[in-house]
């Protein structure tokens, strides 16, 4: 599963990097060794917490309760309101 999640994730990424940045004249700073370095390591990080956090919640209500519960606080300390 992180292999799979890993893998879309990264051809998605290459696509932004590649040619939609290049399409809006994004500045990347033509470094695309580096942007391909931390795509490999970013994506199967990410993955790997979307996974671990999937098993710790064994119910799907529970990531929405908590998400409820911690957005409010989060917006005010922002500084937005």
């Amino acid at each position: 599963r992180i292999a799979a999640l890993s893998t879309l994730s990264f051809i998605i990424g290459c696509f932004y990097y590649g040619w939609a940045f290049e399409l809006h004249h994004y500045a990347r700073g033509q470094n695309m060794a580096g942007s391909l370095l931390f795509l490999l390591l970013f994506c199967p990080t990410v993955a790997t917490l979307g996974c671990l956090l999937g098993l710790w919640f064994r119910q799907r209500e529970r990531s929405l309760q908590i998400l409820i519960f911690s957005s409010l606080p989060l917006f005010f300390i922002s500084g937005y309101p």
